[in-house]
């Protein structure tokens, strides 16, 4: 057991009055629960599970709070005993003996078989070894340097290591590599973990710094830069280790002829082959943009060039272009990979090849991802040759499989995979019942397939997704299985996020496919399509998914213990906070072990409900409703309506009451105020999306009024963002809403169409003509259908009060357009006013602001929906206060 020095032991029950006071104790009779005021806001905490021991018998969680100190919690599955660290963080079990957090400069230890408690102070960072047999920990020195310890299981030390600059775990956390600097000298070491600790010098005495230490995926070998003083000159150098060799290799341009230059920025990651037989680093090309250009009294603007003279000044402003290339230590070969022009680059599974891409082959052009032609690299032999020509340049398009073998890639509406060896293209999904896209369900909108999930370990099968189900289908094509009924369930099937293998990592400019194991169970979740429920499943290969969990709410961030068949994860609906489930096995009852925000009990609460309606087509479509706090069926109340465009999945979420919010909105500040919430979904038609969300909304209030439980007269209507243009343009068509909110809106798609987007430089079209607008023509192809969506040139017919706000330093939307809809109402003497807020972007991140902004959404809303009393702010300075 580690470390039992001190003893400190809580049972829970005194935790609970030790870290949040005395609770109150019942009065005679029954106390009638109270309506939740601002003042309340303060006693509502977050949850969140964070982690499993190893056999189960703990879990870690944390509790934040807006008022209080955050605090992490580790408490048994079985009998109840909790511990609490208040301020800490980055908790640790090691096996089922020991758990370590940090707190402020300290690393707070817990033998959880005694409870005994020890302290260690000044670390930074500390990590277990996977064998449990020892605790690492790094902690500053002078010099900006590090120092790390080493202790045993016993809690002695064991090693202690001076003037360290910089470490690496592996993946397996029983390896550690180091720089250190000593005397003006650099050297790297390796530690192996092993029953004892073996130390390995890698190099020494080396008189310039020695950075980006890394690991390869398999922890066979490891990689760094040498980074001397007079680098610029002739490049980097280049140092990589082969650790059951025991054999260094390097690559210096200052003692061998290299025909490229090295380049060290950790832009572009220094990475090792599985195998560890190749490095992938950074190379240093001159051939930037010519800056000359931007260098004269006038900017040139060429209508055909590839990329906007914004863009090309932007990217001037680097001092080279950083390219990638690949080293065979064993062999000293050096092959570039992406050039100037073929920018682009991915690798295989098994990094044996190289896809390669110009991105400006088909600019200028206006989608969101530009099309390429990808070239396939043999690096072996140099051979390269097109494979793929004018395809989707969209990320996960393109994926490769683990193994090397294959590459597979979404096109014409179907999923294809290429056999490298063969050079063949097979169509694996086609004649096939699935929708593996978006374009049935929202025309007009960019391309969304639902995924390439991975590949199989044995590397037999292909995994993809379609809307509702995973497939199973062999690279050629002639074996296909679809694994789950989520089509006849009304489900939507996907790997969860927290099984084993499941992370897709990043490839340079692509992604690496995740890899499942099917000769064992693979946890998989589930979504309701019709009330948001959500589940866990056990998917088996060859008789499809078994429900493992279940609830009428939300369940999230399931996770297993590695060394038995428990389980834990979170729950919650709207009414109910979240709770932290536990169960011992697959069919095992389960228990509540953490349940938050206690105290809701005392407070008059609401609850939601899935309505359904229709558009003008009849499809059908959800809404999820938020009752009002102590809801009567004798009265009726205001509603207030939040509109995006899918937005009906937040209904079993728990929302904690608070007046920080970033758009100004928060459904619990509503419901506990008196006021039913409704959250519609929009569905699409193409290049109508004002109209087609006007038909949606109207439809879902609509069917809310049929309910008989609201004010007709008295519904108001917020949106932000894409939701703002929307409830902007919603208003100019109905009068069905009393009073509107939008921030950090469109109000002229014409002119929005034709703006350079401050951020990334580059023209907002391609927003109109192949995504989020949906109009899937440029204005020239259809001038009308823009004019009919756009809220300035239907501002006339607006006849309900608007408040809009904009942050002045909103770079995704121009505060402009706020702006010009301001002056646009203002000219045709409509009710409206504007809140501009300077030093904001898109969204509010200055915590005052947040408050002002939920204050005022709030005085809004209640003058106009509730007949409260008109606030000052309210009231321009031409007129004293009347209604």
């Amino acid at each position: 057991m580690l470390f039992s020095k001190t003893h400190l032991r809580f049972v829970y029950g005194f935790m609970a009055v030790f870290v949040f006071g005395l609770v109150p104790c019942p009065l005679a009779g029954q106390v009638l629960p109270k309506i939740v005021t601002e003042s309340d806001y303060h006693l509502w905490s977050t949850l969140q599970l964070e982690s499993i021991s190893n056999k189960g018998n703990w879990i870690s969680y944390t509790r934040t709070y807006k008022t209080k100190k955050d605090t992490l919690f580790i408490k048994n599955s079985t009998n109840n005993l909790e511990y609490a660290f208040p301020g800490s963080n980055n908790g640790q079990f090691s096996s089922e003996d020991t758990f370590g957090c940090l707190s402020k400069d300290s690393l707070n230890l817990i033998n959880l078989t005694d409870g005994n408690k020890s302290v260690i102070p000044n670390v930074l960072q500390y990590e277990f070894t996977s064998s449990g047999l020892f605790l690492v920990t790094s902690e500053s020195s002078l010099k900006n340097l590090l120092k790390i310890k080493i202790y045993g299981n016993s809690g002695m030390l064991k090693k202690n290591i001076s003037d360290v600059v910089d470490y690496r775990w592996n993946n397996q956390k029983n390896k550690l590599l180091y720089s250190t600097l000593v005397n003006g000298k650099y050297a790297v070491h390796l530690l192996s973990f092993k029953q004892d600790i073996e130390q390995e010098l890698i190099i020494a005495n080396v008189d310039y710094p020695l950075n980006n230490l890394t690991w390869n995926r398999t922890g066979t070998a490891v990689a760094f830069y040498g980074v001397p003083t007079n680098s610029k000159e002739v490049g980097d150098i280049l140092y990589t280790y082969q650790i059951s060799k025991h054999q260094l290799h390097t690559l210096n341009p200052f003692s061998q002829k290299i025909a490229i230059k090295i380049d060290s920025n950790p832009n572009l990651q220094l990475s090792i082959s599985d195998d560890g037989g190749k490095v992938f680093f950074g190379i240093y090309s001159p051939k930037a943009i010519d800056k000359s250009v931007f260098d004269t009294n006038v900017e040139i603007w060429h209508g055909d060039d590839k990329r906007l003279y914004t863009h090309r000044k932007q990217l001037a402003s680097l001092d080279h272009v950083q390219l990638l290339a690949v080293w065979w230590p064993n062999t000293n070969r050096i092959f570039p990979i992406t050039s100037n022009e073929l920018s682009w680059g991915m690798l295989s599974g098994n990094q044996d090849y190289a896809i390669t891409a110009n991105p400006l082959t088909y600019e200028p052009q206006y989608k969101r991802f530009a099309d390429m032609d990808y070239y396939l690299n043999d690096l072996r032999t140099g051979k390269k040759w097109l494979f793929l020509q004018k395809h989707n340049g969209q990320s996960g398009s393109i994926t490769a499989s683990p193994d090397g073998k294959y590459i597979t890639y979404y096109h014409d509406s179907n999923w294809w995979v290429y056999n490298i060896a063969q050079a063949t293209h097979v169509n694996v999904t086609k004649d096939l019942q699935g929708d593996w896209d978006n374009k049935k369900k929202d025309p007009g909108d960019e391309l969304r397939f639902w995924g390439n999930a991975g590949w199989t370990t044995n590397h037999k099968w292909a995994l993809y997704y379609d809307y509702n189900d995973i497939w199973a289908i062999s690279p050629d094509g002639k074996s296909k299985h679809r694994l789950t009924k989520g089509k006849e369930k009304g489900i939507q099937f996907r790997f969860a996020e927290s099984s084993d293998n499941t992370e897709i990592k990043v490839n340079y400019s692509g992604l690496t496919s995740a890899s499942y194991n099917i000769s064992e169970k693979i946890l998989i979740s589930a979504v309701n399509l019709s009330d948001a429920s959500s589940a866990y499943y056990l998917l088996d290969f060859k008789k499809g998914e078994r429900l493992l969990t279940h609830t009428n709410g939300a369940i999230s961030n399931l996770l297993k213990a590695r060394e038995s068949n428990a389980f834990i994860y979170q729950q919650q609906t709207y009414d109910q906070s979240p709770c932290i489930k536990y169960m011992t096995s697959e069919t095992a009852k389960v228990t509540t072990l953490v349940t938050s925000n206690t105290h809701q009990k005392n407070f008059k609460w609401g609850h939601s409900e899935m309505i359904h309606f229709k558009n003008k087509y009849g499809s059908p479509l959800n809404g999820a409703l938020f009752y009002p706090a102590g809801y009567s069926k004798e009265k009726k109340y205001p509603m207030v309506v939040y509109i995006y465009s899918t937005v009906s999945g937040e209904l079993n979420h728990y929302v904690n009451p608070s007046n920080e919010n970033s758009i100004g909105f928060n459904i619990s500040n509503f419901t506990t105020q008196g006021y039913f919430v409704l959250l519609p979904d929009i569905a699409y038609d193409s290049g109508n999306p004002g109209i087609s969300a006007t038909d949606c909304i109207v439809s879902a209030v609509k069917k809310v009024i049929g309910m008989d439980v609201i004010n007709p007269l008295q519904i108001g209507l917020i949106g932000h963002s894409f939701g703002g243009y929307e409830a902007n343009f919603i208003i100019s068509q109905t009068n069905i809403f009393t009073a509107a909110v939008s921030g950090s809106a469109v109000s002229d798609i014409v002119s929005h169409y034709l703006t350079i987007n401050s951020s990334n430089k580059l023209p907002e079209a391609w927003r109109y003509e192949n995504q989020q607008y949906r109009m899937a023509k440029s204005f020239y192809e259809d001038k009308e259908a823009y004019y009919r969506n756009s809220p300035i040139a239907q501002a006339l017919n607006i006849q309900t009060p608007i408040l809009t706000w904009v942050g002045l330093n909103d770079t995704n939307v121009q505060s402009k357009q706020g702006m010009e809809f301001y002056i646009a109402l203002r000219r045709l003497q409509k009710k409206n006013i504007m809140l501009a807020y300077p030093d904001e972007g898109h969204i509010l991140s200055n915590q005052k602001n947040q408050i002002d902004l939920t204050t005022r959404i709030q005085d809004w809303f209640g003058y106009y929906l509730k007949e409260e009393p008109i606030k000052p702010w309210m009231i321009n300075s031409n007129t004293t206060a009347k209604k």
